[in-house]
């Protein structure tokens, strides 16, 4: 193949130079941030600036709890006192169910019946008729037979004691109730009410027991009736 001639170059390179420059359109630069979020309309100059609602800031503390009317308008609401009771420590009402263990060692061996004992002190209008009724129903009402009944569990019967120098007529009697729980004196509250949807063959036999203390009360005049509570002398937390 003949290679071109030098007049045909200089001819290629003329009509090279009056070709005519390329059309430059305007170019739409964006300038972008660090967050790579391109400049608004408005920000170029193009459309109108946006209209801009106010914002309703609620200034939120460390429990995020907005501010309060009253904080805000400035009229404080009324406020009722309150009656606080602050308990520490060193405060807790005393509990004689709480033992220790030297009074736990008593009530082991029995030498402190209960940490609490109830007695009922009462008057009945024949103590004969009255002790002869109580030694059919006493017999019934054994250590074994009240702790060996899941409802009992912690009530102890203590006896029945005739008040010295009451003799006769109108006789003065006692009888006393331990307790090892406030649990077990509420069972017995409820016994005592015959308060009971259900109750075991020893549970039936305490609320005839009692129900027969009322009658026998309520002969000797109801008026004569008194509860005193005892409580152990080492009872509580030692």
């Amino acid at each position: 193949m003949p290679l071109p001639s030098s007049h045909a170059a200089l001819r290629h390179i003329h009509r090279a130079a009056h070709v005519a420059p390329p059309a430059v359109t305007f170019v739409d630069f964006q300038v972008r941030t660090g967050l790579s979020v391109p400049f608004a309309p408005h920000m170029r100059g193009t459309d109108a600036a946006p209209s801009v609602e106010p914002v309703n800031f609620q200034v939120r503390t460390g429990l995020s709890v907005p501010f309060s009317p009253h904080m805000r308008d400035g009229e404080r609401p009324a406020v009722a006192p309150v009656d606080f009771q602050v308990r520490t420590g060193l405060s807790v009402p005393f509990n004689p169910y709480m033992l220790g263990a030297h009074a736990e060692e008593l009530l082991r061996k029995r030498i402190m019946i209960s940490p609490v004992l109830v007695a009922w002190r009462y008057r009945v209008a024949s103590a004969q008729a009255f002790a002869d009724w109580l030694a059919t129903r006493e017999i019934l009402l054994s250590e074994s037979r009240l702790s060996g009944d899941a409802g009992l569990k912690g009530v102890r019967y203590g006896g029945t004691y005739r008040v010295a120098g009451s003799d006769g007529p109108g006789a003065a009697y006692q009888t006393l109730w331990g307790y090892t729980s406030e649990a077990a004196m509420n069972a017995m509250d409820r016994l005592s009410r015959d308060d009971c949807a259900s109750a075991s063959l020893v549970e039936l036999e305490v609320i005839d027991f009692v129900k027969g203390l009322k009658r026998y009360a309520a002969e000797g005049g109801a008026a004569h009736f008194s509860q005193e509570v005892l409580i152990g002398a080492s009872a509580g937390p030692g």
